[in-house]
């Protein structure tokens, strides 16, 4: 019998690239432990994820209709998680909801798809995610929606995610 051992895997965005931008599904962003893209986006053009100075990785919704969103993934490059720990602030000044998926390898994990939040506001978030299933996964997508008309900005930084890996890999 071969035991397991849970191990952490932080991603901080300090080895991504400051100032490193994504907007489409063909741009990558790549850091010591994760890779970000976007996965889906409708509204004005300028939706992305910027790395900021702090560092973290914020998200814009720039937001004029009823339903305008933006999303993007964060993918482990090794292995799979238990679950996983979302640290940083959202500003949303109007009504906003935010969905998560898991996925692994790709493929969508079934009855994994939440609201995660859902109002406005301007305040710091640390949310636990496991899956209700039990199964792992390599990839968090967030997808920001609107639900009011209007031109307004949205934003969801991301200051820490932090993986419970359920493998033999090294930290």
């Amino acid at each position: 019998m071969s035991s397991t051992s849970l191990k952490p895997r932080v991603e901080d965005f300090k080895s991504y690239p400051v100032g490193g931008k994504i907007s489409e599904s063909v741009e990558l962003l790549e850091g010591k432990h994760t890779e970000a893209r976007v996965f889906i986006t409708m509204g004005l053009s300028d939706n992305n994820c910027t790395v900021t100075p702090e560092p973290s990785l914020k998200a814009e919704l720039y937001g004029q209709g009823r339903e305008d969103y933006f999303g993007y993934g964060l993918t482990l490059k090794e292995g799979s998680a238990t679950s996983a720990k979302l640290i940083g602030h959202v500003s949303f000044p109007s009504r906003m909801i935010i969905y998560r998926d898991l996925l692994l390898e790709g493929k969508q994990l079934e009855g994994e798809s939440l609201k995660l939040f859902e109002g406005e506001g301007d305040f710091k978030f640390n949310e636990s995610i496991t899956p209700k299933n039990g199964k792992d996964f390599d990839e968090v997508r967030l997808q920001m929606t609107t639900t009011i008309e209007g031109v307004k900005t949205y934003s969801f930084t991301l200051r820490t995610i932090s993986f419970t890996l359920k493998d033999n890999h090294p930290s």
